[in-house]
C-alpha cells in the first residue's frame, strides 16, 4: 500500500515540490530575504531569484496537475486505448472486454479505454451503433468535439459530421451533455442534435423498431440539409461528391442506396432538378 502511494501522481508532484524547494539557489534566495540588514541590491537579488524560481515551481506543479485530454483518458482507464476506425464504404462490428458491441459505419475513428471504474469512448469521426452492457457501477462516456453522451445500459446510435451530432435511442436512456454543460436526456425512440455551435436542436421522435438504416445499405432522408446527405453518401463514395454552396441548406427527403453513390445522385438530381458534372477525379452538384 506504501509503495502505491509513492507511486500516485500526487505524491510524484508533493515530491517535486519538494526538490525544487531544497534546490540551493533558491534556499540562498529565502535566506537573502529573512536578512533584514542585508544591502539593498542584494535585496533586489533576491526577490529576482525568489521571483524565477517560484515561476519554475509554478510551471512544474501546474504541468504535472493538467495533462492533455487523451493523457486523462489513458491515466484514468488505466489501460492503452484501443483505436477503431473504418475505411470509405466499410463497415465493421467490434465486440468489448466488458460486454458491450460497437458497429461502425464508414469512415468512421473512434478510441475506447476500458477499466473496472469507467469506461471512455473518443468519438473522433463518422457514425457508430452501440450496444452497452449494462453495468452501473462502471459509467460508460462518449465524448465528441460537440458534446458528451453517458449511459449506463442501453443501444443508440451516435453521428458525428460537420453540421454537429446527432444521437438516437433505441433503447433505454441516455444523456447528452452540450459543450456549455446543458443536459437533455433521452429515452426510446427519442433523438437530439447538436449544432456545430454545441447548441441543442430540438428533440424530436423516430420509429426505434425501424432498422438502422445505414447496416442495411440505405440512407433515409427526412427532411434534412442536402450538404449532411452528400457528406454522408461521401463515406462510401469511390469519388469525392461536391456541391454548390446555394445547396448546402436545401432540405431533402428520400431514400437513397449508400452503396451505389452514382444512382443515388441521379436520384437526388431528378427529385430536386439539379445538374451532375462529374470528372475523373468528382462529382459536382449543382442548380440547373
Amino acid at each position: 500500500m506504501d509503495n502505491d502511494k509513492k507511486n500516485t501522481p500526487s505524491a510524484k508532484t508533493d515530491s517535486l515540490e519538494q526538490d525544487i524547494w531544497h534546490d540551493p539557489a533558491l534556499h540562498q534566495a529565502l535566506t537573502q530575504i529573512r536578512d533584514a540588514q542585508a544591502p539593498r541590491q542584494h535585496k533586489r537579488m533576491a526577490f529576482w531569484y525568489t521571483g524565477m524560481a517560484a515561476c519554475l515551481l509554478l510551471a512544474v506543479v501546474l504541468f504535472n496537475k493538467t495533462p492533455s485530454t487523451s493523457e486523462l483518458t489513458v491515466a484514468k482507464a488505466k489501460v492503452e486505448p484501443l483505436y477503431y476506425s473504418t475505411a470509405s464504404a466499410e463497415q465493421r462490428a467490434f465486440e468489448l472486454s466488458d460486454g458491450s458491441s460497437i458497429r461502425l459505419n464508414a469512415s468512421t475513428k473512434i478510441t475506447v479505454a476500458l477499466s473496472d471504474t469507467q469506461r471512455l469512448v473518443s468519438f473522433d469521426e463518422g457514425e457508430a451503433y452501440f450496444d452497452v452492457q449494462h453495468k452501473p457501477e462502471t459509467p460508460f462516456q462518449i465524448r465528441s468535439f460537440y458534446g458528451e453522451i453517458h449511459v449506463v445500459g442501453t443501444e443508440f446510435n451516435v453521428e458525428q459530421s460537420k453540421q454537429g451530432l446527432r444521437v438516437s435511442v433505441y433503447e433505454g436512456v441516455v444523456e447528452v451533455i452540450n459543450r456549455h454543460g446543458e443536459l437533455i436526456v433521452l429515452t426510446q425512440g427519442q433523438r437530439v442534435s447538436l449544432d456545430t455551435l454545441g447548441q441543442f436542436e430540438e428533440k424530436t421522435r423516430f420509429d426505434e423498431a425501424a432498422p438502422v438504416d445505414w447496416q442495411h445499405g440505405l440512407l433515409n432522408a427526412q427532411s434534412i440539409p442536402l450538404q449532411l446527405v452528400v457528406e454522408r453518401l461521401n463515406r462510401y463514395s469511390h469519388k469525392p461528391l461536391y456541391l454548390a454552396p446555394e445547396l448546402n441548406t436545401k432540405k431533402v427527403t428520400g431514400s437513397f442506396m449508400l452503396r451505389d453513390v452514382p444512382a443515388s445522385v441521379r436520384l437526388i438530381s431528378e427529385l430536386y432538378n439539379l445538374k451532375i458534372n462529374e470528372n475523373k477525379d468528382n462529382i459536382y452538384l449543382s442548380a440547373l
